[in-house]
């Protein structure tokens, strides 16, 4: 196992580049479907979504997962500024 471990592991640090829009784009619409995420108006949630996350993949996924339980729906509108406000909130970790 020592030779095996010395061949997979032969860095010490392990960078990765940034997604490209397209891909960022790609894993959000996989994202939704796999939650199920009905937005109100899908195409201005994942303007908004990936405005708000960039090419961070965990706040993507964080922004998703909110819309998901349907709280910060209001009528037509799903308001992505609270579902960032509640991500950062939750971030935290408050008591």
């Amino acid at each position: 196992m020592g030779h095996l471990r010395m061949i997979l592991w032969d860095f010490d640090r392990l960078e990765l580049a940034p997604l490209s829009r397209e891909a960022t784009r790609l894993v959000l619409r996989a994202r939704m479907k796999e939650l199920q995420l009905r937005a109100p108006d899908p195409q201005q949630f994942e303007a908004d979504a990936l405005r708000i996350a960039g090419h961070n993949l965990h706040v993507l996924m964080e922004l998703c997962q909110q819309a998901a339980s349907g709280r910060c729906v209001f009528g037509k509108h799903l308001s992505t500024r609270l579902l960032d406000l509640d991500r950062r909130i939750k971030e935290l970790r408050l008591p």
